[in-house]
């Protein structure tokens, strides 16, 4: 058994309700790339249905209720037979196994569905089969306009989550965007000139230079003027700000404000 993703619930010290513990488990990890990275598609919303991979598949394992004498036991070892391997992933395209999967919101419970859900051609709101993802879906998507129930249409869908979506499908599938640019010159020049500003990137893959007052050097973040610090504002109390420098790792991620903080080598969270 494979943990792909957790929950657990530990009710509140009186009443009949049962501990429980919810997880995925999946065995296309082998082939899933995302997972490679130790990261998951399935997740749980706070309010709602959980997001399922075609490939996982959810579990629910029930334990005490507060009045027996195992109750604090099975949380403890349920925490411990249950890690998780992987973490939440919904934001960005990427490859599951066999499916794509598509950060896009509003393709369903919407006034008009798109009709990629109606056909069966995406499947749990936001998985494709990779022969189904083709530069006709790509199209269809991007032109979709999605209605909110009580009003018009749903700006943020073309207005955000489509420009990013494009961006995402040059830099991780280049390919099949060069496809699609082809077949559809109009629609894909319209994206030409989208800007990175808003998205979030890995420092370690930005160019040299100035991010959020800090300067970018290699590996190391210099900052001449450091002056907001939890224990002292100064050198120890003097009104001297600080100079820190501080060693970039691999998890360190900025939010682009300016063009200028990507280049062509610049990988992105989202």
């Amino acid at each position: 058994m494979i943990v792909i993703t957790v929950s657990y619930k530990n009710t509140m010290p009186r009443g009949n309700n049962k501990q429980w513990v919810e997880y995925v488990t999946c065995d296309k990890t082998e082939k899933c790339l995302l997972y490679q990275e130790g990261k998951c598609a399935c997740f749980r919303y706070l309010i709602g249905e959980n997001q399922t991979c075609p490939n996982g598949r959810w579990n629910r394992l029930e334990g005490y209720t507060s009045r027996a004498r195992k109750y604090a036991d099975f949380a403890s070892k349920a925490r411990k037979d249950y890690a998780p391997t992987a973490t939440e992933f919904k934001d960005k395209l990427c490859l599951v196994a066999d499916y794509v999967y598509l950060p896009l919101p509003y393709l369903t419970g919407c006034r008009n569905e798109f009709k990629g859900i109606e056909d069966g051609r995406v499947v749990n709101k936001h998985f494709v089969k990779i022969d189904d993802f083709n530069e006709d879906l790509i199209e269809e998507l991007v032109k979709f306009v999605p209605y909110a129930w009580f009003g018009g249409a749903i700006t943020d869908y073309q207005n955000k989550h489509i420009s990013k979506f494009v961006q995402q499908l040059k830099e991780e599938m280049p390919v099949l965007y060069g496809m699609w640019e082809k077949k559809y010159p109009d629609t894909a020049n319209k994206f030409k000139d989208v800007s990175p500003v808003g998205r979030t990137a890995y420092i370690s893959t930005m160019p040299d230079g100035e991010i959020h007052g800090w300067v970018k050097s290699g590996n190391v973040l210099t900052n001449d003027n450091y002056t907001d610090t939890f224990f002292f504002k100064g050198t120890f109390g003097s009104k001297k700000p600080l100079k820190v420098i501080v060693e970039i790792t691999d998890d360190m991620v900025a939010e682009v404000t300016k063009s200028m903080m990507v280049d062509e080598n610049t990988k992105f969270v989202d």
